[in-house]
């Protein structure tokens, strides 16, 4: 909307100057945002994205899941859409709000998936998921581990 309004307002103006300084005019009126949204489009990074199933450490995971887990589990993984089209494990999220022990009780978890970079992939892994895995390291296993995700077995609920 801003864009056409912006053009609308350029084409009223150009129309008031003399025909060819009206052209010269309006080329660079239209074209300076455009070099700026080119100069921008270029440094956009186009590689794979980290967090999905191109990433070495995720599919990592997801390989074990296939081999050593049941199919009736339940994982508990902050990005948890993917890991049930490649696994075929049902998976949940959890809000970012207190009280994820009470979650997972009421889940019934299986295994939990965190984030191995502190402020990295999943910034909310940090602040929620790993301060319940600290808490609760006995009532937990380590079942994987890879550079980016720590796998947990659930021993209790």
């Amino acid at each position: 909307l801003c864009l056409a309004l912006s053009i609308e307002w350029i084409g009223c103006m150009v129309r008031k100057l003399p025909s060819v300084s009206g052209i010269v005019v309006a080329l660079g009126l239209v074209s300076a945002p455009g070099f700026g949204a080119v100069a921008e489009y270029r440094v956009l990074d186009w590689g794979p994205i980290k967090e999905s199933f191109l990433d070495i450490d995720f599919l990592g995971v997801v390989n074990f899941l296939q081999s050593q887990t049941q199919q009736s589990d339940i994982l508990l993984f902050r990005k948890a859409r993917m890991l049930p089209l490649l696994t075929g494990r049902r998976a949940a999220t959890y809000a970012h709000v207190p009280g994820l022990g009470e979650f997972v009780r009421g889940l019934h978890a299986n295994y939990i998936i965190a984030s191995n970079a502190p402020a990295g992939t999943f910034a909310s892994d940090s602040e929620f998921l790993w301060p319940f895995i600290e808490t609760h390291q006995k009532s937990l296993a380590l079942a994987y581990r890879n550079s980016g995700y720590s796998m947990y077995r659930v021993l209790s609920p």
